[in-house]
């Protein structure tokens, strides 16, 4: 679940979005065993030799006296940064430094999971509304995004990850279908029905996709469909 930078307990992952310097926006995952300045240091999960946040120190010169504040950097050049005492990176008080306008949008999660989780939910909304627009290429784009981030999350079992693998993979293959790709159709309807066999848009494209691809005619991909959805297809310890 998301987090209030209020709380004591350092974030697993937090997702960076919204700035005007758009190479800092992604996800950000607590460094295993590294930390600077008590506090952990937070890399990309793309590009962490590159992209961190970090807790960094300030001696004032005049006073001597040492303050700290959070930094977002690029190859250890300040993009960003936010004053603060907290051991945990602030949601608010962000200021541009080298970065551009507008600073970024700042949201913290409990678990590294959650923050994937968190990102099949925005990839399945803008789905709907690429859909609706009839915009098949960004369906397949965004879906796609969605499934990558759940392929991260280490958890494959929960229902929480089976409920988003199966509504993207039921998106896309609406798209594939609506292109007349009928294989990679075919291919996502049948991993959607095998992870939630409710799915009724998903149904019915294994019977269009079987019907295409096989030539055969309704009874026959009927027969197809009724061996799909008893989690035999899948492997459920990664069925994406």
């Amino acid at each position: 679940m998301a987090l209030d930078s209020a709380t004591k307990t350092p974030p697993e992952a937090i997702t960076v979005s919204g700035a005007g310097s758009s190479e800092v926006q992604g996800t950000y995952h607590r460094s295993s065993g590294q930390e600077y300045c008590g506090a952990p240091i937070y890399e990309h999960l793309d590009r962490p030799a590159d992209l961190r946040i970090t807790r960094e120190p300030h001696i004032n010169p005049k006073t001597g006296a040492t303050k700290h504040g959070w930094l977002l950097g690029l190859h250890k050049q300040p993009l960003y940064g936010s004053r603060t005492e907290s051991l945990v990176v602030p949601e608010g008080g962000w200021r541009c430094f080298q970065g551009r306008e507008p600073v970024p949008n700042i949201v913290l999660y409990e678990k590294h999971a959650d923050a994937m989780f968190a990102i099949a939910d925005g990839s399945q909304t803008a789905c709907d509304e690429a859909g609706r627009r009839q915009d098949w290429d960004t369906v397949c784009t965004i879906s796609t995004s969605g499934i990558d981030a759940l392929k991260r999350c280490g958890d494959a079992t929960s229902d929480e990850f089976i409920s988003h693998a199966a509504a993207l993979l039921a998106r896309r293959a609406v798209a594939y279908s609506q292109q007349a790709h009928h294989r990679q159709a075919l291919r996502d309807a049948i991993a959607a029905l095998e992870l939630d066999q409710s799915l009724s848009p998903a149904r019915a494209i294994v019977l269009d996709a079987a019907r295409q691809l096989l030539g055969c005619d309704e009874h026959i991909a009927q027969q197809f469909l009724d061996t799909v959805g008893f989690t035999t297809i899948l492997d459920p310890g990664a069925p994406l």
